[in-house]
């Protein structure tokens, strides 16, 4: 009787051991979501520290195309250079305020947009008597720019002599530098240079528009080390909250916020 119970134990241990390793393999075959992290440079239209905690219309659109994916995720904000570079070559890094251009195109897997279209301006001095009246005309002058930007870009993809164009590491350093007279124009958009200008406590009125550039629009965009079923699943739920018409209510609060901070002076 010892003996049979003994049989029917190792029976049993055998049918377990010989299970286990097939349960195993299934669970390593399921797709397991690394939590992304996402970034945003710290400009009140897009993402900014109050209080201790984050605000801003980029940051509403990714907590709301997050939320309703079910993915969790890192929200920082980081100087432009850095995010730009870890979008082209982080795994599982969102950028949260990346405009499309034809130069990155290809660079990124695209989700969907975190404003309305963008006018896009040079701005000189409100001093400065000269008109412009074309790209061609402005080429003669020298431009500011943040480093890395599509206004970088822009000045680039048109021909502008590399000479004439200063390339400074934050948008605030472009304001300051217009006034100190290190260049002619700066290029940017309206309701971010009247953001800026009043945090530095300066008058928008102080700069006028000198010559339309272009249009810009800002998107939410993965690195292209990003898994595939992660960037899948994002823009799936981004989709969904465009159609329901949630993501054009979160735009229409950034409208607010521009007008609010425009009129400050």
């Amino acid at each position: 009787m010892y003996i049979l119970k003994m049989l029917k134990v190792i029976f049993f241990i055998g049918i377990f051991l010989y299970l286990s390793p097939v349960r195993a393999e299934h669970q390593l075959q399921e797709p397991v979501l690394q939590e992304p992290v996402v970034a945003s440079c710290s400009e009140r239209t897009y993402a900014y520290m109050h209080n201790n905690a984050i605000h801003g219309i980029s940051y509403e659109v990714v907590k709301a195309v997050f939320e309703r994916a079910n993915v969790p995720f890192q929200y920082r904000i980081l100087p432009w250079a850095r995010i730009y570079h870890y979008g082209l070559h982080k795994e599982n890094f969102l950028v949260a305020c990346l405009g499309k251009t034809p130069e990155r195109e290809g660079h990124f897997q695209w989700v969907g947009a975190v404003n309305n279209k963008l006018d896009i301006n040079f701005y000189g001095l409100a001093s400065n008597p000269v008109k412009i009246n074309s790209l061609e005309e402005m080429k003669k002058y020298t431009i500011g720019v943040l480093r890395g930007s599509y206004y970088e870009d822009f000045l680039t993809r048109n021909h502008f002599p590399s000479k004439s164009i200063y390339a400074v590491s934050s948008t605030e350093q472009v304001l300051l530098m217009l006034n100190g007279h290190r260049f002619d124009f700066f290029l940017l958009e309206e309701s971010t240079m009247s953001i800026i200008a009043n945090s530095l406590k300066i008058s928008p009125d102080k700069y006028k528009k000198a010559l339309f550039a272009f249009h810009a629009e800002d998107y939410l965009a993965f690195s292209q080390q990003t898994s595939p079923e992660l960037v899948k699943r994002v823009r799936k739920a981004y989709q969904e909250l465009a159609a329901e018409g949630k993501i054009q209510e979160i735009f229409a609060q950034e409208d607010l916020l521009k007008g609010e901070h425009s009129s400050v002076q």
